[in-house]
């Protein structure tokens, strides 16, 4: 593979829309399935993993570090990606004080032959501090998804995967013939759907976005997604402050992030047995009876309406067991 190909290699993925069979709330519910990336699992954090390693290669390192949960996608889809071109890949592990176990995205880790990192949450800078100070000595030059040892700098090429889906959305409207009049998804750190938030300001159109907390607060949630926004200005060399609306909903976290209540989890089974649709407790199945719920508070109806579902197959796998 030639340099500039192995550049744009894992920044290009694309995925369908359907529709759904039912209603929901008096709309039409259309499906679109990144979950159905054909690489590395599947889901948003795929898109996400390829900016990063494209930026890590324009940038000249060689060693790609990525930090969550046990289970997280990103740390699954960065590993794998850093395995299929041979480029370094150490992950940062992030669990509770005595948690036990290994999922099914942390076993695809440690398949992947990226070096494992185990950290405790309360230390997670110092861990990354140590870890970039490690690499660093040995003549690597590292590149951290989350920007510093603090978490600050990494949003804006997160955002960007999501800014280049915008235009596949709207071209996907064209080859449909329809409109969507909104667009629903998860928002957990908020670039997935600052993304979207640069990709409608510059189209100047299209439908309303609107996020499903399933992690933060609304206010801290807003906030992020902001910073995540004027990182991408940044990184793009453009000046301005962003002055869109950035909707987002936080009634239904039931309770915070990973937690779910028994109705939610009717709702996706429900859900696999009237549409085929797989939905996980932590992200897309709260994002998507979310939805339902602000449709129906909202008295939204007769409305086309774009559920992104941005999960990952282990995740769900995890969850069900089907």
């Amino acid at each position: 593979m030639c340099e500039k190909e192995r550049e744009n290699a894992e920044a290009s993925f694309g995925s369908r829309i359907h529709c759904l069979e039912k209603e929901r709330a008096g709309n039409r519910i259309f499906v679109k399935h990144d979950e159905e990336i054909p690489r590395y699992g599947g889901g948003n954090k795929v898109r996400i993993a390829g900016e990063h390693y494209r930026r890590a290669v324009l940038e000249g390192k060689d060693v790609i570090i990525s930090y969550g949960s046990p289970s997280s996608n990103l740390n699954r889809a960065v590993a794998e990606m850093c395995r299929a071109h041979d480029m370094a890949c150490v992950v940062v592990e992030a669990g509770e004080e005595g948690e036990e176990g290994v999922s099914r995205n942390g076993i695809r880790v440690r398949k992947s032959g990226a070096r494992i990192v185990p950290c405790k949450k309360s230390r997670v800078a110092e861990t990354l501090g140590a870890l970039l100070e490690e690499l660093r000595s040995e003549g690597r030059n590292p590149y951290y998804v989350y920007g510093d040892r603090y978490g600050r700098g990494g949003g804006g090429v997160a955002a960007e995967a999501y800014r280049k889906v915008w235009p596949e959305i709207r071209e996907q409207e064209r080859r449909l013939g329809i409109s969507f009049d909104y667009l629903f998804l998860a928002t957990g750190t908020g670039t997935t759907q600052a993304g979207l938030l640069l990709g409608r300001e510059r189209d100047e159109g299209g439908p309303r976005i609107v996020g499903i907390s399933v992690a933060r607060e609304k206010e801290r949630a807003i906030q992020k997604i902001r910073e995540a926004i004027e990182e991408n200005r940044k990184l793009r060399g453009e000046a301005g402050v962003f002055r869109g609306e950035i909707r987002l909903e936080d009634k239904y976290l039931q309770g915070g992030y990973g937690r779910s209540l028994e109705e939610e989890r009717d709702w996706i089974e429900r859900m696999y047995a009237e549409e085929g649709l797989r939905l996980d407790r932590t992200y897309t199945g709260k994002s998507f009876y979310g939805m339902v719920r602000y449709l129906e508070e909202n008295k939204v109806t007769g409305k086309r309406i774009l559920f992104l579902h941005t999960g990952g197959l282990p995740l769900f796998e995890e969850e069900h067991d089907l």
